[in-house]
């Protein structure tokens, strides 16, 4: 379960949910508690290692290529 801060209801969470993504990004502090109700197994990827190889922004070209609809 996800137990989040300032009053919002808490939450179950999918096998392979990501959480914290844009935490991380932005770097903030933690706003939710984490309960696991089962054992799990948990990837925890540091921050300079997910900045560095999984998070990439596009670039203004790239970003309308992706959001244009692609035409024959």
């Amino acid at each position: 379960n996800i137990i989040p801060l300032g009053g919002y209801q808490p939450f179950v969470v999918r096998a392979w949910m990501p959480i914290g993504v844009t935490g991380v990004i932005r770097g903030a502090a933690r706003n939710a508690s984490i309960v696991a109700e089962k054992d799990v197994s948990l990837l925890i990827i540091p921050k300079e290692v997910y900045l560095k190889h999984w998070h990439h922004t596009y670039r203004l070209d790239e970003l309308i290529d992706v959001l244009q609809p692609h035409r024959p």
